[in-house]
């Protein structure tokens, strides 16, 4: 189906342009004075905190990659939060309730990155003894 140019919408013969491309941020590479930061880390019937931010930085989250393994015949719950310096819940990076012998993992971009202000923490979750969460991630602090 075709739309019309008339209303603004996407032709199926191109792309309609953004609206001010100049202010959304996109970085080719780490820029001078940021530190890169990959980390990962797993937790299995039990939470764990991950990566905090460091004190006066803000991390920009490029890449994670999340994911689930339950190697029991149980139902499994498993989370990645990230929470902030008051231990609230800022944004929820991954949720999975499944069934026995499942495994899920999927990789999650960010762009431009996600900014994650000073001492703010991600947080795994694993509900029993069988079923790990996992998280990677990839980005830079300023």
């Amino acid at each position: 189906m075709l739309y019309s140019s008339e209303h603004d919408e996407l032709n199926v013969k191109g792309v309609r342009p953004a609206d001010d491309m100049d202010s959304i941020r996109q970085y080719s590479r780490i820029p001078d004075g940021a530190r890169q930061v990959v980390d990962n880390a797993a937790i299995a019937d039990g939470t764990t905190t991950a990566y905090t931010v460091t004190d006066g930085k803000i991390l920009y989250l490029c890449t994670a990659v999340v994911g689930v393994r339950n190697l029991s015949a149980g139902n499994g719950t498993g989370y990645i939060y990230i929470y902030t310096n008051t231990a609230a819940v800022w944004f929820r990076l991954m949720v999975v309730a499944t069934l026995g012998h499942t495994s899920i993992f999927y990789p999650i971009s960010f762009n431009p990155p996600l900014e994650i202000p000073e001492k703010y923490y991600f947080v795994l979750h694993s509900n029993i003894v069988n079923y790990a969460t996992y998280l990677n991630i990839h980005g830079f602090e300023i």
